[in-house]
Parts: structure tokens; C-alpha cells; sequence
């Protein structure tokens, strides 16, 4: 409850005027009279420098109906005529509501503007991507006499050719000049080709072995201390005589060539010139991988 009221230089109270209210007081009086002012210094003591309220206790909430009270706390809607809202808060809230759908409807015309602006760009996009598909059609004319088997598979959609020079475009291969590009192509789809398997890669890792063996490394040539050894050597060619002692094993001892008997001893001497030193030479080489020819 408030003592006392203290009011000084503040409207139509320029002397200090000091009154003592009651629990309910009725002020009335002429237009001018300080009745509004008497309410705003309650309502806001603190922004009247010379007045001053005295409370009984602490100072309580206070609400004062006046011409204020009424902006702040009510609100015609203006969508829909006869339509009011009560309080501060509800106030502040349409407002904020308002800025709000201001705001929407803002950014709902720049959205409408981006779209008439996508639109307009597809159009001219769409208009200059078909005069293209055009201008790639027209290049494949004229190389049909030369590209045609290269064609294949893109002439039957100018789309689908746009598309397939597009995607060379990125190809990184040199670029060459018409007429070689022809001779290749001519090449390349040549009727008189012949298709082969395809050639398997080759293991030569076994190289690497081989040159390590010592067996290739020497030369693998029988006893040289026999005189058949001599006559070996001027023939230059151990394998071939070798070789004919299989032959021996199926002529009984005459020789093949001149149908004559051979000498007792020959047949040991050639054996003795390609000793087990000789064979397990040999032996090791065949077992490299090596042919003996």
C-alpha cells in the first residue's frame, strides 16, 4: 500500500504537492488536472527525478488503465475486422507474428524469383544443348564414309552420339591428324583381320635359376684322352655319334652307313667317350628344362 505520494515539476504539478492515499481513492477533475500524471509517476516513480512514492511495505506490481496501458495490451487483428487480443505478451506475439510472416512473405517472393530464374535457364539450356546434339550430328555425316564402323552402337539416337562425344571429351590420348586418324581406323576395322588367342604371359622366372646352374657354364663333351676321342673332335658333332649308338643296337653290328662290321672294340670306345661323368651331365641339364637337341 502506498503512504504517500510526493509530486514535483512534472507536468501541471510545478510546487511539491504531497497527499496521503487511502486503501481506494477516487480522483476525478477537469481535462489537465494531473489525474493521467498522478498515474504514470505510480506506475514509473523511477523516470520522475523530483517525486516520489512512499510504500508501506516493499513496492508491489501496478497496473494503471490508461491510453499506454491500452497499446501495449490490446490489438486489433487486421486480417479479420471485430478481432482483438488482450495483454503484453499476446501483443508482443503478434507482432513478432507479423515480422514474422512479413519475413515469409519476403523470402517466398525471392524463392518465386529463383525458380522463374531456374526455369529461364533450362529453357536456354535445353535450347543450346539441342543445337549442339545438332552440330555433333552433322560433324558425324560428314565422316560417315571414313567412321562409320566406329559409329556403331551411336547411330541410331543423335542423342546417344551428343552423349558418347561428350564423354570423349575427357579422353587424354594424343590428338592426331584427320587423315591418320582414318588409315587407323581403316586398320582397326578392316575386314581382312584375323582374330588370334590371346598370347598367355610367360613365366621366366626360371631364368634366373638357369643362369646360376653350373652345368651351363661348361661344356658337357666325353673322355678326351681316348683316341675315338680324336676322331669325335674332328667330326664336331659327339651328339651325332651319340646318337648312332641306338642305331647299332638294331643292325647286329654292321654299320648302317657302309654295311660293314663294325670292330669289336668300337662300340666299347664310343661308350667308354660318353662315360657316366658325360650322361649325368646330361641328366642334370634335361632336368633344367633344357632340350637336347
Amino acid at each position: 500500500m502506498i503512504k504517500k505520494i510526493e509530486l514535483a515539476n512534472v507536468a501541471t504539478f510545478k510546487d511539491l504537492e504531497t497527499f496521503e492515499p487511502n486503501i481506494i481513492n477516487y480522483l476525478f477533475g477537469g481535462n489537465g488536472t494531473g489525474k493521467t500524471t498522478i498515474g504514470k509517476v505510480i506506475y514509473n516513480c523511477d523516470s520522475h527525478s523530483e517525486c516520489s512514492i512512499n510504500w508501506s511495505l516493499n513496492p508491489t506490481e501496478t497496473i494503471i488503465y490508461n491510453k499506454d496501458f491500452v497499446e501495449k495490451n490490446f490489438s486489433q487483428s487486421e486480417s479479420i475486422k471485430g478481432i482483438f487480443t488482450l495483454g503484453k505478451n499476446s501483443t508482443e506475439v503478434k507482432q513478432k507474428l507479423e515480422d514474422a510472416r512479413g519475413k515469409v512473405d519476403e523470402l517466398t517472393e525471392k524463392i518465386q524469383s529463383i525458380k522463374e530464374h531456374i526455369e529461364k535457364n533450362e529453357i536456354e539450356f535445353k535450347e543450346k544443348e539441342e543445337n549442339y546434339i545438332e552440330r555433333a550430328w552433322s560433324v558425324k555425316d560428314k565422316y560417315m564414309e571414313h567412321f562409320k564402323p566406329a559409329y556403331r552402337g551411336y547411330l541410331g539416337s543423335k542423342k546417344s552420339f551428343f552423349e558418347k562425344c561428350l564423354n570423349e571429351s575427357t579422353n587424354e590420348s594424343d590428338l592426331l591428324e584427320e587423315q591418320k586418324i582414318i588409315e587407323k581406323c581403316d586398320q582397326v576395322f578392316s575386314e581382312s583381320l584375323s582374330r588370334y588367342n590371346e598370347i598367355k604371359n610367360s613365366d621366366f622366372s626360371k631364368l634366373i635359376d638357369l643362369q646360376q646352374s653350373k652345368v651351363l657354364r661348361e661344356k658337357i663333351i666325353g673322355k678326351e684322352d681316348l683316341e675315338i676321342g680324336k676322331l669325335i673332335r674332328k667330326l664336331n658333332n659327339s651328339d651325332w655319334v651319340k646318337e648312332g649308338l641306338g642305331y647299332l643296337d638294331h643292325s647286329n653290328e654292321v654299320c648302317p652307313f657302309c654295311q660293314q662290321s663294325v670292330a669289336d672294340n668300337l662300340r666299347s670306345e664310343i661308350e667308354s667317350f660318353f662315360d657316366e661323368s658325360y650322361r649325368r651331365k646330361i641328366d642334370t641339364l634335361e632336368k633344367s628344362g633344357m632340350s637336347i637337341t
